[in-house]
């Protein structure tokens, strides 16, 4: 899961749009030398680039949740 499938943060609010555009971003960065081989990726490479996103999405994912739940 990508984007907001991956969790939602409502993008009416300011945290929303920046998880929104970050979320893209890392997508991007991660998949473009991928992409630029113009050859098929294999499974391992993808489950790479998709475990250090889920890694960066989760670590900011909880600190919203943490700042939400604060207040």
């Amino acid at each position: 899961m990508a984007g907001d499938a991956f969790g939602f943060v409502d993008p009416m609010l300011p945290p929303g749009v920046f998880l929104a555009l970050r979320s893209a971003d890392l997508m991007a960065d991660g998949l473009a030398p991928l992409l630029a081989r113009r050859e098929i990726p294999s499974p391992e490479q993808l489950d790479r680039v998709l475990a250090a996103y889920a890694r960066v999405q989760n670590a900011m994912r909880s600190r919203w949740l943490e700042l939400a739940a604060y207040f």
